[in-house]
């Protein structure tokens, strides 16, 4: 009977096998087998003596513990996010305790958030001697004073619009300011006054106007941001129609406080008008007293009576009274509201 010769593997195994096992006895009848028996017990005496040594040198362990950490980190890892926090949490610990800066830092941002709700508390509570919380009232707006470009009307010549002359001695300047407060006055009074009268609903715009009564509505619809329909007037408007237009742009004065030259030969013509014998004269007289209030004529007031006019005081719905009468235009529904609104002062004529 032929015999088989162990290979490498198959000596390897015998050679851990205990010494009475048939196999290796058997293994042991041949010189062949016997001689590859003979070198895999030699390897496993080699391999015994490097574990030894290996588990004799200190710094074994610590390699040890390395391969433990590797293995759980590469084999059980966890992909939820409490593995992503325990990560970052990881190296954060390695950074704080790497640098000492880094360290300090956290020191410094912990009592800011701890002293955080402590200054929140502090400003709340800061109360004004008068018990009422501190707070700041917001700084005034500029006001731009009435710096606007004049119109200066003469007897010969016609309107012109200009800045006014400078003063030529110091002294004029007290009268100036004073002058300037009359006209401020005059405008936020006129102002107040014209929004509550031009938005009463005794003004609804009906659809049988005609001028003056359509100018009448142009006016209320002006003063309250709606459109007006009616068209500007020319060089040819008459004399109550040219007295209304102004009353119009001396409206748009008190909104915008901007004058032009539409409004210069507006009261250029209140002012001939003023001077004449005609229905409408002490209408425009009043319009022209009142361009006067608000500083856009020349000669601005200072100290006078004219100050204390207001735009619907009583002689000036007498003179509409007059004036509408001579134009046969007092049965317009719009004039009837105008008058209406008068009160006692339309009614005495």
């Amino acid at each position: 009977m032929s015999h088989l010769h162990v290979d490498p593997e198959t000596a390897l195994e015998l050679a851990l096998a205990p010494v009475g096992d048939p196999r290796r006895r058997a293994a042991q009848s041949c010189a062949t087998c016997r001689a590859e028996l003979e070198r895999s017990v030699r390897e496993l005496a080699q391999l015994e003596a490097l574990r030894a040594a290996f588990e004799a040198d200190p710094g074994a362990a610590r390699v040890r513990r390395l391969i433990e950490r590797t293995l759980a980190a590469t084999t059980r890892e966890d992909l939820s996010w409490r593995g992503t926090a325990r990560l970052w949490t990881q190296f954060a610990r390695r950074r704080l305790a790497e640098s000492a800066g880094l360290r300090w830092l956290a020191v410094a941002a912990g009592l800011q958030l701890l002293a955080l709700p402590v200054v929140a508390w502090w400003a709340l509570s800061t109360r004004a001697p008068g018990g009422d919380p501190v707070v700041e009232a917001p700084p005034p707006e500029p006001r731009a004073s009435i710096q606007v470009a004049e119109i200066r009307l003469g007897p010969s010549s016609g309107p012109s619009i200009g800045p006014s002359p400078a003063p030529n001695a110091p002294a004029l300047a007290d009268a100036r300011r004073v002058t300037e407060l009359e006209v401020e006055n005059a405008l936020a009074r006129d102002r107040l006054t014209l929004d509550r009268a031009l938005r009463s609903p005794l003004f609804e715009r009906t659809s049988a106007v005609r001028r003056p009564g359509e100018l009448l509505a142009c006016r209320v619809e002006r003063w309250r941001g709606e459109t007006c329909g009616v068209r500007a007037p020319g060089t040819s408007v008459s004399g109550i129609e040219a007295v209304l237009w102004a009353d119009i742009l001396l409206d748009d004065f008190v909104r915008d406080a901007r004058a032009g030259g539409e409004l210069a030969y507006l009261l250029s013509t209140c002012r001939s008008l003023a001077a004449s014998r005609r229905p409408e004269a002490e209408l425009a007289r009043l319009t022209v007293e009142r361009a006067r209030r608000y500083g856009i004529l020349a000669d601005a007031p200072s100290g006078s009576r004219a100050a204390d006019a207001a735009p619907f005081d009583d002689a000036w719905f007498r003179a509409l009274t007059t004036a509408v009468a001579a134009a046969s235009s007092q049965d317009d529904p719009t004039v009837r509201a105008w008058l209406a609104f008068g009160g006692p002062a339309t009614r005495a004529r």
